[in-house]
């Protein structure tokens, strides 16, 4: 009962706090309970624990890098970065993302999908389709693109 409510505040207030230290202990948090859990114990939050977990692909990515990457495609007059930095920096920042801690606990938990009843599994659709439609980040795009693909 007490893992389960320290999830679900977790999963909804956790990873949107104004402060980044207070973020961070969170995702730390939260990627440790992920990585001992059974499916059990997530089941009840596990549709929303994989839309938070999508939506934080590129939400806590380092501002830095999206500073970089606007430069150099200011920097060049058609936009696309000087000698293809642009599309370097694009894809460093997916393989950033894509190894990262935050993507180890998202195939962690899609791999617990297959475990789960039915309607556990059709309750997760509308939070992919939602990082879809309102994910920022090329990352969050690539996230979701991959956990339709693993489901």
């Amino acid at each position: 009962l007490a893992a389960g409510t320290a999830l679900r505040w977790l999963v909804k207030h956790g990873l949107n706090q104004p402060c980044a230290e207070a973020t961070g202990c969170c995702v730390s948090c939260l990627l440790g309970i992920v990585d001992v859990a059974r499916p059990s114990t997530l089941q009840p939050v596990l549709s929303e624990l994989i839309g938070s977990l999508i939506m934080a692909m590129s939400g806590l990515e380092p501002s830095a890098l999206n500073y970089l990457q606007v430069r150099a495609a200011g920097n060049d007059p058609n936009g696309l970065g000087v000698d293809g930095s642009y599309d370097r920096l694009e894809r460093l920042r997916l393989q950033m993302a894509q190894t990262g801690p935050i993507a180890g606990a998202l195939t962690k938990c899609l791999e617990m999908m297959r475990f789960m009843s039915l309607d556990s599994q059709k309750e997760v659709i509308p939070h992919i389709d939602s990082a879809l439609r309102c994910g920022a980040g090329f990352a969050t795009r690539a996230a979701a693109a991959d956990a339709v693909s693993t489901l």
